[in-house]
């Protein structure tokens, strides 16, 4: 009986201390979850490769308060949040199984490196950190592509998916776990001038790199601007210490990965992927610079402190024009391809509506005769306006001879057959060119001045009609002014002729007012580009656009 009694409290111990196990290993489950699904919800590129993943961070730092033991509750974590992300119980499971051992490599050979701190004395926290950031996060990246691709969720951009995991994971140790280094280091918080260091020091300086990262991001005045913070990182160092300057170095690279994430500053003139990895870049400059002004601040460098800066300023100078490189060459293909599509989606919307025009025509080569209200029941029928946004209309052109003009003006109840206004009617031979009568279209309430025109008296209309005098034909004008476009833009006509006979009858013709065309056509892609199209006379392509006229902007 004593000795149940005796053996009852460690039992007790026992108990409480595996429910305490417990309560942890759920508590940093969910801090991993809810970290990670922070960096999944930044994920374009691949949904599960993110460049922004402060869950790599927060592994580490639960391993380094925790110990060993924090590995279950990363691993629950991180397959919480990749199962919620993708619903694959094997994939989910793999990725986790990636992100887990990144963690506990980074635990282990953080105090490896910390057991030969002697050798390199204040030094091997630079040499720890950086090292831990880069090495173990290749661990979860590799692990993480490979399921992706296993299960045939990327395929051609498998090195695009593995950079952006890496990045994205060593960014965010290296963003959080010095952070937190600091906030136990016994040493941080002396200061070197503690006559300066005061809380309204701190508020002024704060305020200062606040409002300063604020005008390079909101004004967009250049990344070479961006410099303007090292020197306050100094600053704060020698006059506020080290803690201070961690906790600023954070908050300045929160900011502005929230401001660049609004398309806002110098990293933001790309994908958002590529955006944010060069701004994962910029921050990356940031906090070794000062993990380099705190070794300098613990052995009392003021001299090497400038050099540290003007090393820092190389650095971040070599990796912003090495990107700003990339980015021309990022932008020239995205360049490439938008022309391409808008060039692909212009003739696309053109063949649509030579195919509508080979309708009409095949209606008037296949019928004895369409009356009006036949026309404007095949035009109802072919729902134009929603079909074919870019059209002004749909309708018939006749060949008339000269001979035949007046009984074609009875039979179609044309009062007056109109020139195109500044033509050349004057000098037309009727004996051997007809009449090109505009004579149906529809809609009629915004084509009605067009009823009764000859086409035949502007040379633009007139050549594009005499080049279509063969079956299946299609030409189309050059620019012109539409008669019944009140705003007087640039515009064209479209022909599609048909036949009697293999006699030249007329022309199906759609008149088309530019801007609504392009509009229409490139609905898809006009956020994207920023577009000019200018009439130029082919045989001179050179001309300046100044002296081209503008048919579109």
């Amino acid at each position: 009986m004593k000795d149940m009694f005796l053996d009852s409290p460690p039992l007790n111990l026992q108990r409480q201390s595996a429910l305490r196990n417990l309560f942890i290993v759920f508590l940093i489950a969910i801090i991993y979850a809810l970290s990670a699904q922070l960096g999944l919800t930044l994920a374009t590129i691949n949904k599960s490769a993110s460049p922004v993943w402060p869950a790599s961070g927060v592994g580490v730092l639960m391993m380094l308060l925790f110990g060993p033991r924090a590995a279950l509750g990363i691993i629950l974590g991180a397959f919480i949040a990749n199962f919620h992300n993708t619903p694959i119980f094997a994939l989910a499971l793999l990725i986790s199984v990636g992100n887990s051992l990144e963690a506990i490599a980074g635990f282990y050979l953080f105090h490896f490196l910390k057991e030969k701190s002697k050798i390199y004395a204040h030094f091997s926290k630079i040499i720890s950190l950086i090292t831990i950031s880069i090495f173990p996060t290749i661990v979860s990246a590799l692990i993480g592509s490979l399921s992706l691709y296993l299960f045939q969720r990327i395929d051609e951009n498998f090195l695009s998916v593995f950079t952006t995991w890496w990045i994205g994971d060593s960014m965010g140790i290296l963003m959080l776990v010095p952070t937190f280094c600091i906030f136990v280091d016994s040493e941080a918080n002396k200061n070197r001038l503690p006559d300066l260091s005061n809380i309204v020091v701190k508020i002024w300086l704060f305020s200062l790199m606040v409002f300063t990262v604020s005008i390079i991001f909101y004004k967009n005045i250049g990344s070479s601007y961006v410099f303007i913070l090292y020197p306050l990182l100094l600053i704060s160092v020698w006059t506020s210490g080290l803690r201070f300057t961690y906790l600023v170095t954070l908050a300045i690279s929160v900011l502005g990965l929230y401001l660049t994430l609004n398309n806002l500053g110098p990293f933001s003139h790309g994908s958002i992927n590529n955006n944010l990895l060069r701004y994962q870049f910029f921050t990356a400059s940031l906090m070794i610079t000062t993990l380099v002004l705190e070794y300098l601040y613990k052995i009392r460098e003021y001299k090497w402190s400038s050099v540290a800066l003007i090393g820092s300023w190389f650095l971040t100078g070599f990796t912003y024009y090495s990107i700003h490189d990339s980015l021309l060459t990022e932008k020239n293909q995205k360049f490439l391809v938008l022309t391409e599509k808008a060039q692909l989606e212009i003739q696309k919307s053109l063949d649509q509506y030579f195919r509508l025009l080979e309708s009409g025509s095949g209606l008037m080569s296949a019928s004895k005769s369409v009356s009006i209200e036949e026309w404007k029941t095949f035009i109802s029928v072919m729902n134009i306006k929603d079909k074919y946004p870019g059209l002004n209309g749909l309708g018939i052109i006749f060949s008339v001879e000269n001979k035949n003009l007046k009984s074609f003006q009875q039979k179609y109840n044309i009062e007056k057959i109109k020139n195109v206004p500044h033509g050349d009617a004057e000098s037309l031979d009727r004996t051997k060119q007809p009449y090109y009568i505009i004579t149906y279209i529809e809609p009629l309430y915004k084509n009605k001045q067009a009823i009764g025109l000859d086409v035949s008296t502007e040379v633009n209309r007139r050549e594009a009609a005499l080049n279509a005098t063969t079956p299946g034909s299609r030409t189309m004008t050059k620019s012109i002014q539409l008669v019944q476009d009140a705003k007087v833009r640039p515009g064209f006509l479209i022909y599609s002729p048909f036949f009697k006979n293999k006699k030249l009858m007329g022309y199906a013709y759609s008149p088309i007012i530019f801007d609504d065309f392009i509009t229409a056509a490139l609905k898809d892609s006009l956020s994207e580009i920023n577009l000019k199209v200018y009439n130029a006379d082919s045989s001179n392509i050179s001309t300046k656009s100044s002296e081209r006229e503008l048919m579109y902007s």
